[in-house]
């Protein structure tokens, strides 16, 4: 009988209970998720897509323009593997552009955003922001736009360790491949995402040639500076 009665009182309650007395029954979308399923639609992600690619394309340009108006001072090896790296970078800032611009449709059976949630896509947006800003940063300082008292001199040449140099020993090919392969994941392009990894794997034939010519002049400095700074991101 007492048991009845408590279950009597439940239903009752339950049934004039008001809907809103309840503060975490949810009255609809909240602004949090308003706001994340704003960003990672497929309009937003493409507007950034868009703006970060450009930015990535005129920075290369912008750089490589200058090098020719006023070449670095540093030392890098010039190799036909540079010159790969370097088409590489051009062909996928071309394929990138060309998907967003519609420029070409050659592309088109590459392109598979739904591949990658958009929280995922959002994820590497943002890296590849990151990834801008350090290599613009990157090559200045080897452009000798921006100075550190910190950077190791010997006969002229100069062995950067400051800046993004201080957290990956060739800032300017590996923070390159990084916003290469996020600008491909957040277009949901395979073809960019291919090329970036191929890309990944000629700076990785790179390293060991550069690292050997460093040592020649720097010695035992850039044993030590190989030995604590890694060469990937």
């Amino acid at each position: 009988e007492y048991m009845g009665t408590l279950h009597s009182f439940a239903m009752n309650f339950n049934r004039e209970r008001p809907a809103n007395a309840n503060p975490f029954v949810s009255k609809g979308p909240g602004v949090m998720a308003t706001v994340f399923q704003t960003i990672t639609s497929p309009t937003a992600l493409e507007s950034c897509g868009i703006a970060l690619s450009l930015a990535y394309a005129g920075t290369l340009v912008a750089f490589m323009v200058l090098n020719v108006v006023q070449p670095n001072k540093y030392k890098t090896i010039s190799s036909s593997l540079a010159v790969v790296n370097r088409v590489f970078s051009l062909t996928i800032c071309g394929v990138l552009l060309s998907q967003y611009f519609e420029l070409t449709s050659a592309f088109d059976w590459a392109v598979h955003p739904e591949f990658f949630f958009g929280w995922v896509r959002l994820t590497f947006v943002f890296f590849a922001a990151v990834g801008i800003v350090l290599l613009a940063w990157a090559l200045a300082i080897r452009q000798g736009l921006i100075v550190s008292s910190s950077d190791y001199v010997l006969d002229g040449n100069i062995l950067v360790i400051s800046g993004p140099f201080a957290l990956v020993r060739y800032a300017h090919f590996s923070f390159t491949i990084w916003v290469e392969l996020c600008l491909s994941v957040a277009a949901g392009n395979l073809v960019s995402v291919a090329l970036g990894v191929a890309s990944m794997g000629v700076y990785v034939m790179r390293v060991p040639k550069e690292d050997l010519e460093a040592g020649k002049i720097f010695k035992r400095m850039q044993v030590m500076f190989k030995n604590r700074v890694p060469a990937l991101v």
